[in-house]
């Protein structure tokens, strides 16, 4: 069994888990971000995999830009976060002149903070 099937698997034990207990807790937000796909053919297949999904860029300025594809299935949106340059290539076109705030100087204060232990009673066996 490789890694893909072992994970699809896993998905199964846990709809097993929802479909047998209907009170069972959902996440808050169902989403899985994959982060680990910058080989362009890797990704090329995953998009293709993925059907129709949604393409989002973040700042091209930044050198480590990200990407997003998503595509939602029933409740659980599936997204590919590769960097940008692996399908891109960063081009500067031109510059421009910003103005910045930045901190010329710093403060210490002192202020008093809470020291915080936990008590906690024992929950009921899981099983």
């Amino acid at each position: 069994m490789n890694s893909n099937q072992e994970f699809a698997e896993s998905l199964r034990q846990i709809a097993d888990l929802y479909e047998n207990n209907p009170d069972f807790p959902q996440p808050n937000g169902a989403f899985f971000e994959i982060y680990n796909c910058d080989d362009k053919e890797i990704l090329r297949k995953a998009i293709r995999a993925m059907g129709k999904a949604e393409k989002n860029f973040y700042d091209s300025s930044s050198p480590t830009s990200l990407m997003e594809i998503s595509r939602t299935f029933g409740n659980i949106k599936v997204t590919l976060r590769p960097y940008r340059s692996t399908v891109c290539e960063r081009k500067v076109v031109g510059t421009k002149t910003v103005v910045e705030q930045v901190p010329v100087t710093f403060k210490e204060v002192e202020k008093e903070v809470e020291l915080v232990e936990w008590e906690c009673a024992p929950l009921m066996e899981a099983s």
